[in-house]
């Protein structure tokens, strides 16, 4: 009964969530973590139907997780699935050409846990989805002197060059999360360390085990923006002329939201990532 509520309840987030898109966290186990080229979207609207596999693993330790709930955003009806006694999972039907995210959940101990965007272009599509432990994530508040606000959401962002390699040199003061209005909103931002915690005393990105993160804490519920400023531009093959990379973040309450900024399926160096969150 619990499980066919949760799943229900993932349905209708994904439902909210369908004319949004996200982006993720990177993934080093992920062929192509960064997605395809922009310039590929829409592209082959022939494509047959095809499967996306992958493992559920823990978002701290990389170990795989069993028998968590996995529901798609931005797509209808969304796809589920439910990983193995391994945490490898399979969703059949994926719709060519069209950018998606999945929502990943399993009991108390964790938080919803919203993945990074992908999509089906033609080859075969494997990507490994996290789940955020309660834990691991208060520890990251702990470590930066933070309590956390009960209904906010954290919000992580993986820096990418246009090649999906990551970005250093870029300046916290240049990272922004802002409401309609333009202003700032949630804690932070703060720097992933060599730990794979925030650092309070980072101030320029820095990649770490091939990852260049940065986060913002007690994000409260709504649709944001967030813009990053890069120093130069040298972000890599179909990185873009733009310095300025803008990603759409959505936040609700209790969720970790992970994006990408300056994805490939937002368009490079223009902008793009994606609304969303749950």
């Amino acid at each position: 009964m619990k499980r066919t509520l949760l799943i229900a309840s993932l349905m209708s987030t994904a439902m909210v969530l369908a004319a949004c898109e996200v982006g993720g966290t990177l993934d080093p186990n992920d062929p192509n973590p960064a997605g395809p080229d922009a310039g590929d979207v829409g592209a082959d609207a022939d494509l047959d139907q095809a499967n996306l596999t992958g493992t559920v693993m823990d978002w701290s330790t990389n170990a795989p997780i069993a028998g968590v709930t996995l529901v798609t955003n931005g797509m209808t009806p969304p796809l589920s699935a439910i990983s193995d006694a391994a945490g490898a999972f399979e969703m059949d039907g994926l719709t060519p050409a069209l950018p998606f995210t999945i929502s990943a959940a399993l009991d108390a101990l964790y938080f919803p846990t919203i993945n990074a965007r992908v999509q089906y272009d033609g080859i075969p599509l494997f990507h490994n989805i996290y789940l955020a432990a309660q834990g691991d994530v208060q520890r990251q508040y702990a470590t930066v002197g933070l309590a956390m606000t009960p209904g906010t959401g954290f919000v992580e962002a993986t820096l990418l060059k246009g090649d999906g390699t990551p970005r250093d040199g870029v300046l916290l003061a240049d990272v922004q999360l802002l409401d309609g209005l333009g202003a700032p909103v949630g804690d932070g931002p703060y720097f992933f360390g060599a730990l794979g915690d925030l650092d309070p005393l980072l101030t320029v990105s820095t990649p770490y085990q091939g990852r260049a993160r940065v986060a913002f804490l007690n994000v409260p519920p709504g649709e944001y923006t967030l813009n990053v400023l890069y120093p130069q531009d040298i972000d890599g093959v179909d990185g873009g002329g733009n310095q300025l990379k803008t990603t759409l973040v959505g936040s609700t309450l209790d969720t970790v939201i992970m994006v990408n900024v300056n994805d490939k399926l937002g368009g490079g160096g223009g902008g793009g990532g994606g609304g969303g969150g749950a």
